[in-house]
Order: structure tokens, then C-alpha cells, then sequence
């Protein structure tokens, strides 16, 4: 298979926000005093425990705001934007990864955690730095939630195939299209796995990709694109 290009390596899909619940049953009786204490003392630390996890949630949610805005950002003249903006590519990259870095000490382990070290394996990946983005993805895989660590995966296959290592990138693959994500599309992993396996497979690589021709838009260009792609490399 032919290396990826650092624009191949990346996706722009991945989940936003937090997703969490809690839960919780408080059963007590007050046949005397001293119960009646502790249920209340109880009452007092789960009520306290929620105000100070939901306050927690609400400033990490804040924080992801800034540090999207930060990546949002614009190149221009100190002023011309009329908000934050940076004057050279480098000075955004560089203030990119110090809030990114700064954000995954703040609250790490969460799944805002985990997104940040997916952008920073995204930044590692656009740097050539592929040893560092897999090291980013693995925590991105690991605190994520399940859309975020699928997404995660997805770019973690792409860097693998890229190094040469299309067993572990095909087993990726094949996991992602087995699994149950919603948010990872199967047709972006489809395109992925046909294209890694079509040197070695390609009768199963087209077979893959046929009922993707009909589709709309870009996905029918792309995809036929690969199919032609991949008859011409297994005649060679």
C-alpha cells in the first residue's frame, strides 16, 4: 500500500461535548435520632458530591469553548479580526498545543481530555511526528467515550497503515466496521480498509467498495476513484 498523506492520516469527525450521568437512591428511615443524623449528614455529601460534579462538568465544557476558539482562531494583523487572532501559522500552532496541553493537565481522564489529545495527535500527525500522535491517540482511546475513542481508533488505523503496518491497521479497521458507533461513519472506514487490502486482496477490496458507487456527492467520486486505483496497482 502506497504511504498516506499527512491530509489522508486525519479526520475532521470528532464528538463534542460531555456525556455523563449520575445517579443515585438515598432509602433511609429515621427510627431514631441518630440514623436520622446520619441519613441527613448522607444527604448533605451526595447533594454536595452532584453540586460539585455538575460545577465540575459546567468549567470543563467552558474551558473546551476556549480552548475551540483558540483553535478556531484566524492568521491576520493584531487587530484586524476584532478577537483573538495570530499573525504567523507557527504562533497559532504553538499557542495551540500550550492550551491543548495545558487543557489534558486541567482535566485529565475525562472525555474532553480525550479530545484534546486528539487534536494534538492531529497536530503531531500534521508535523510528521507519528510516534507522538500514536502516543496522543492511545489516551484519546483510552478516556474517550465511545464516539470519541471510535473516531480515535479510525486516526490511530491510518497512522499505523502508513508506517507500513497493515496488519494492525487492518484489524482496526475491521473492528470499526464490526462495531457500533454512530458517529464513525462506515463508509470512511470502508474506503480505508478497501484501500489498505487492495494490493494484496483486491477481489475482496472492490467487492467492498461496489455498493458505495451509487452513493451522492464526493463519496461516489472517491470511491471510484479507489476501485480504479486498486485495478491498476494488482495488474502491476
Amino acid at each position: 500500500m502506497a504511504r498516506l498523506t499527512r491530509k489522508e492520516l486525519k479526520t475532521d469527525r470528532f464528538a463534542e461535548g460531555v456525556g455523563a450521568a449520575v445517579g443515585g437512591v438515598l432509602d433511609h428511615k429515621k427510627e431514631v435520632t441518630r440514623y436520622g443524623i446520619i441519613a441527613a449528614v448522607v444527604v448533605v455529601l451526595i447533594v454536595g458530591g452532584l453540586t460539585w460534579y455538575r460545577t465540575q462538568a459546567k468549567q470543563r465544557r467552558a474551558d473546551f469553548d476556549v480552548l475551540l476558539r483558540t483553535m478556531e482562531a484566524p492568521i491576520a494583523p493584531p487587530g484586524q479580526s476584532g478577537g483573538v487572532s495570530y499573525a504567523t501559522e507557527a504562533d497559532k500552532e504553538k499557542a495551540v498545543n500550550e492550551a491543548l496541553e495545558a487543557f489534558s493537565k486541567e482535566h485529565s481522564g475525562t472525555n474532553e481530555d480525550a479530545l484534546a489529545h486528539y487534536f494534538l495527535a492531529s497536530n503531531a500527525v500534521e508535523d510528521g511526528n507519528l510516534e507522538k500522535a500514536l502516543s496522543d491517540v492511545e489516551v484519546a482511546i483510552k478516556n474517550g467515550d465511545s464516539d470519541t475513542a471510535a473516531v480515535a481508533r479510525f486516526l490511530k488505523g491510518n497512522i499505523l497503515a502508513s508506517q507500513g503496518k497493515s496488519d494492525e491497521a487492518e484489524k482496526i479497521y475491521r473492528d470499526l466496521l464490526n462495531a457500533s458507533s454512530g458517529y464513525m461513519t462506515k463508509g470512511e472506514v470502508t474506503i480505508a480498509l478497501a484501500k489498505l487490502i487492495g494490493k494484496k486482496n483486491p477481489d475482496e477490496a472492490i467487492k467492498l467498495l461496489e455498493p458505495m458507487r451509487l452513493a451522492e456527492g464526493s463519496t461516489q467520486r472517491i470511491v471510484s476513484q479507489a476501485i480504479e486505483e486498486i485495478r491498476s496497482s494488482s495488474k502491476n
